[in-house]
């Protein structure tokens, strides 16, 4: 269900009903955390085109050691981070914990 919502939140965003979306992310936000995955939320922020809001989920998506993480780096959705130096990093950061 949070997907379904954060994937409608996203599609609003780039459409330009950013109100719209805004309102899909904060029922996703009130979501019970152990309900709520991260990127769910980090995915609706992308939609608006807000990159450090969706870099913060993201980030905590890596914390809680969400399924997100083996789709950072091929995710045609999350290309719109790609060249950014904080995605840059967290990317670094998961291929450093593969590695030890």
């Amino acid at each position: 269900l949070t997907l379904t919502r954060a994937v409608w939140g996203y599609a609003l965003g780039v459409t330009g009903r950013l109100d719209e979306a805004r309102a899909v992310c904060q029922r996703l936000k009130a979501t019970s955390a152990r309900y709520l995955s991260p990127e769910h939320v980090g995915i609706v922020y992308l939609g608006m085109g807000e990159m450090d809001r969706v870099l913060d989920w993201m980030e905590r998506a890596i914390d809680a050691r969400s399924q997100v993480v083996a789709l950072l780096e091929i995710d045609p959705i999350l290309d719109p981070l790609r060249g950014h130096p904080k995605f840059m990093n967290m990317l670094q950061g998961i291929r450093e914990r593969r590695s030890t």
